[in-house]
């Protein structure tokens, strides 16, 4: 587990005086969403994922109910573990037509055992004939262009996932057509004379999606010891800061 996760904060996060320290996860985990009108040429962040796998506030690909009624929007997330799965989602909407685009997407790419790939398929129907196929994603997939066209009250989602590391999966949005955007925008994560001593997957992963990325900054914090030698060059963590950034104006680091 992580020492601390902030996951789609609605607003701005500032910390101070933190000690975190002596965790087996990450000792600080931060995903922003900034959810604004896109176009259909947005490019959509990859690489591995960094949510939990009981995210509390997002829906869940493979989570018992298979029917969602959509008045704005939902996160609908996936994150791989120790089992295939082979899941359904079906989203409706009485007065709007639906729209879907990835937030995140890092499909796994390697053929299982009946000839084909991990895949995300999109349906206009709820029966999933073939005639209803709007698009199917996997690893290949080219997800520049990931905003549908759709012009449908039934958005159908049907997963083959094969067993995967948890780095693996994706975070889409499923909204109604004219989306609306958040009310409120987070306009910066501020982390200052804090404490990351000790954790053994890193100090700080920061990863933000949508269109507009929040200004960060990182002043007078002691990071050390974070991540554990196991032989040689290899090691549980590959940094001790890891930060994806999309679309962020303004970084600072003192």
């Amino acid at each position: 587990m992580h020492g601390l996760q902030i996951i789609s904060p609605r607003d701005s996060i500032v910390l101070t005086r933190l000690n975190i320290s002596d965790n087996k996860g990450q000792g600080m985990s931060v995903l922003t969403t900034n959810l604004k009108a896109t176009n259909e040429q947005t490019k959509i962040p990859g690489g591995p994922m960094s949510l939990p796998y009981h995210a509390v506030g997002l829906l869940e690909m493979c989570a018992a109910g298979k029917s969602v009624e959509i008045h704005d929007r939902i996160i609908l997330y996936y994150k791989y573990d120790s089992r295939p799965v082979d899941c359904v989602k079906v989203f409706t909407s009485k007065t709007r037509y639906l729209g879907f685009r990835f937030l995140h997407a890092n499909f796994y790419g390697v053929l299982n055992g009946v000839g084909r790939s991990d895949a995300l398929s999109i349906y206009s129907d709820s029966s999933f004939s073939p005639a209803a196929l709007l698009l199917q994603y996997n690893s290949d997939s080219d997800f520049t262009k990931t905003q549908l066209p759709l012009r449908s009250q039934i958005l159908a989602l049907h997963l083959r996932a094969t067993a995967a590391d948890e780095e693996f999966g994706f975070i889409a949005e499923i909204s109604a057509i004219p989306t609306t955007p958040d009310s409120r925008q987070v306009e910066e994560i501020s982390l200052r004379n804090s404490r990351f001593i000790n954790n053994d997957r890193g100090a700080l992963n920061y990863r933000n999606v949508g269109e507009v990325g929040p200004n960060v900054i990182i002043e007078q914090c002691s990071i050390d010891k974070n991540g554990y030698f196991l032989f040689g060059n290899v090691s549980t963590s590959s940094q001790a800061i890891e930060m994806h950034l999309h679309n962020t104006l303004v970084i600072i680091i003192l």
